[in-house]
């Protein structure tokens, strides 16, 4: 490889470089702000579902659905954009391993996908996909909750839908996560079990207008607060993945620039020595056809 080709190399290798950190930088500063974001959701969102189970175990079936399809939904939760690791591959491959999958007939799995990575991915796996949520807001509120998730929380609220599952990664630290697969349309055991066993506030507390009421207002927000919680875990595990493999890139990076240099040095110092090397058998050359020159014969 000739001079020339290295130092081109170089050069490419040190701007990507500069992307990889500035990346790496943009993305370390998000993280921060999701973190905080997400374990505000996730702390919301299980002392909604405390309160719901409370209150709703003074009406006898009060948490038991009636369901008047058997359709069950699979909300994919995915970035919209790469570069992140393998977040994408390992939430696909969660819900294609996971119990609720596998024991779904065929013809019941429906996948609504909140991320271009997880449509593309269902797309080519062939899988049925009723909804598609792509370019959304990273900071997810109550209203856009029912401006993306609406028609999927109506269906809940209704009955229209017999099982619906929320997965989605669940950021841990800022190297490792873990993906969820968990139920929308009724309680898990580990959601009892996180339930106080004194309810007896609860049956004190006079609620109006009414107790059914009450849980259906609970129901409602505590879907809401699901779905924020699920997209402020998902951008949260996005950026901190994001955060890693950048700076993985930047390490090759830097690891790629030292070995170009040394090669591009060992190159030079080739050439300058075989340089020194013509120059020198030149000179040996002139000096020994000196040396055979016949002298001038004079009278």
């Amino acid at each position: 490889m000739s001079l020339l080709d290295l130092r081109k190399q170089i050069t490419a290798t040190v701007n990507t470089k500069a992307i990889t950190k500035a990346m790496q930088l943009v993305a370390a500063n998000k993280m921060k702000n999701f973190v905080r974001e997400a374990h505000a959701a996730r702390e919301y969102f299980h002392e909604l579902e405390r309160g719901y189970l409370q209150v709703s175990s003074l009406l006898p079936g009060a948490a038991e659905r009636t369901s008047l399809q058997d359709k069950t939904v699979f909300l994919l939760f995915t970035s919209d954009k790469g570069l992140c690791g393998a977040l994408n591959m390992r939430v696909m491959k969660a819900l294609l391993a996971s119990q609720e999958w596998r024991t779904t007939p065929e013809d019941q799995r429906v996948v609504v996908a909140f991320g271009r990575k997880g449509y593309d991915q269902a797309r080519r796996l062939k899988l049925r996909v009723d909804g598609n949520i792509l370019r959304a807001p990273e900071t997810f509120d109550t209203r856009l909750a029912w401006k993306f998730f609406g028609e999927v929380l109506d269906d809940i609220l209704t009955g229209n839908v017999g099982t619906v599952y929320a997965v989605h990664p669940v950021h841990e630290t800022a190297f490792s996560f873990r993906v969820d697969v968990s139920c929308l349309t009724h309680q898990s055991e580990d959601a009892s079990v996180r339930v106080s066993q004194d309810t007896s506030f609860v049956e004190r507390a006079v609620i109006e207008p009414s107790v059914p009421a009450y849980v259906k207002t609970l129901e409602r927000c505590m879907l809401e607060a699901k779905i924020i919680a699920s997209v402020a875990e998902l951008k949260a595990t996005e950026y901190s993945s994001r955060m890693v493999a950048m700076q993985k890139a930047t390490d090759a990076a830097t690891e790629r620039i030292a070995t170009l240099t040394t090669a591009y040095h060992k190159a030079r110092q080739s050439l300058i020595t075989q340089e020194l090397a013509e120059l020198s058998a030149a000179g040996e050359a002139m000096t020994s056809a000196y040396a055979y020159e016949i002298p001038l014969i004079t009278t």
